[in-house]
This record gives structure tokens, C-alpha cells and sequence, in this order.
């Protein structure tokens, strides 16, 4: 898509007027963006406690050559020495606006000046013990006229003491194809139902951090949702990288 071919204004959301953190814990405000630019919106996103001095920013991008709305809300730290972590997520939110919208097509029939095409990205979960701090988005993105919404989940993992972010091949060994089959074995018993699209090899798998394990999250689609693995940290497995996990601090059982 050609970036000169395409008028894109962005609104920067700031729920209030200094930009201060989110005062309802627990709660997002009202989507005044979602209303004003009229994206469509099916998931129910839970209720998300916020770390300790941290709060939600969001981007909003509307491209009129498509007629396309993007969304996206995403974590800041208020302290000095996470403005790394700033920058990282903040790049990394607007790379997936930009991935999106190769696949988005001009759309020139001429009907009202409306969203026909919709994209929102927000936090489920979030998991932080000081160190590491995984953040679990839901994409939602829709076609007018579509029978359902389509949803991807979508996790940024980062090391807060060494400021990087945390890739799968640091948590996880898998080292050829037949580790990836056995690994497809493995999770399976702790997936809730076979609705589930395994990829091969596993070199960007999603998955995020819990306080009982790790969360393996599989492609999803407007039915299985709610698809996840969640893998015990203690479980015995050759699979966890287990110096990796109690160098981050991770509870697991003796």
C-alpha cells in the first residue's frame, strides 16, 4: 500500500487531559474512538487489572482510501527505566496496524463515508512479578456484511531487567520437526478441546505467562475463541527451558 496514495490522520486517545493513568482499576473508559469512527466491535474483552504504575494509551488510525478503522490500546510504564519497554510496544503496535493493512483493499463504490473495514486490538490479560511482564491482546477485525468477526490473540512478552523482549525460542526448546509433533502431543492434554490449528515448525508460537504456567495459544477463529493450552510450570517436560524460567523468578512447586 502506498503510503502517498492514502490520507491517514491519527488520533491519539488520551483518557483525560494530562494523560494520566486509567483511574477505574478493573475497567476501560468509554471507546470514544470506536463510536466516533464506527468500528464494529463483537468481542466481550473481560475486565483488566492494570499493573501498579502503569496505564492504557491508544492509537487510532483511519485510512479513507479503504475505508478502513484501526484501533489499538496498549501498555505504558510511568517509570523512568521502562522507556524502553515504551518504545518496544508502541513500535510493536503500530507494526501490526501496518501488517493489517496490506490485506485491506481499496474500496471505491460509492456509498456513505462509513467503516467497512475494522480492526481493534486490545489487552485480556496481564501477568507482571517485577521482571517479566506478558501482555495477551485479542485482535478483532471485520468486513461489513460478514457472517461473524474474525479474532487472532496476539502476546508481547518482555524482560523488564534486561530490557528486551522475550522470544519463544528463550523459553522454549524445540529444536526440529519431531520435537514440534511431540510437542503437539504434549499440549494437547492440557488443551480444553481439540479446536485448535497447530503450526510447524513452533519458531513463533503465541504464548503468554500466567501464575500457574505457561499458555500456549494456538490459531484461533470466530468459534474457538477460547482455545488455549495452559502448560504447569513444574510439570516434567523437555519441552521448558527450566533455567530460563527460575532465573525470571517463576513459581513453581517443589
Amino acid at each position: 500500500m502506498n503510503a502517498n496514495t492514502i490520507q491517514i490522520f491519527i488520533m491519539l486517545l488520551v483518557f483525560s487531559s494530562s494523560c494520566k493513568p486509567i483511574k477505574e482499576v478493573g475497567s476501560y473508559k468509554t471507546d470514544s474512538a470506536i463510536n466516533h469512527i464506527g468500528i464494529s466491535t463483537a468481542y466481550k474483552f473481560p475486565p483488566l487489572e492494570i499493573p501498579k504504575g502503569m496505564y492504557l494509551d491508544s492509537i487510532a488510525v483511519y485510512d479513507s482510501l479503504s475505508r478502513a478503522g484501526y484501533i489499538a490500546y496498549y501498555l505504558q510504564s510511568k517509570e523512568i527505566e521502562n522507556v524502553g519497554f515504551n518504545q518496544v510496544i508502541l513500535q510493536e503496535v503500530k507494526n501490526q496496524i501496518i501488517h493489517e493493512q496490506q490485506f485491506v483493499e481499496p474500496y471505491e463504490e460509492d456509498l456513505p463515508d462509513e467503516i467497512i473495514y475494522s480492526y481493534i486490538l486490545r489487552p485480556t490479560e496481564i501477568y507482571s512479578n517485577g521482571q517479566i511482564i506478558s501482555i495477551s491482546n485479542i485482535i478483532d477485525t471485520y468486513y461489513k456484511g460478514g457472517n461473524h468477526h474474525n479474532y487472532t490473540r496476539h502476546t508481547f512478552n518482555y524482560d523488564l531487567k534486561k530490557h528486551k523482549p522475550i522470544r519463544f525460542n528463550d523459553v522454549f526448546r524445540l529444536q526440529s520437526k519431531t520435537d514440534s509433533a511431540e510437542f503437539i502431543t504434549f499440549a494437547e492434554q492440557f488443551t480444553l478441546d481439540g479446536c485448535t490449528d497447530w503450526d510447524l515448525p513452533y519458531e513463533y508460537l503465541d504464548f503468554s505467562f500466567a501464575n500457574s504456567g505457561i499458555y500456549i495459544n494456538p490459531n484461533l477463529s470466530w468459534a474457538c475463541i477460547s482455545t488455549r493450552s495452559l502448560l504447569p510450570y513444574e510439570t516434567k517436560n523437555k519441552f521448558i527451558n527450566k533455567e530460563w524460567i527460575k532465573q525470571n523468578q517463576l513459581p513453581t512447586k517443589k
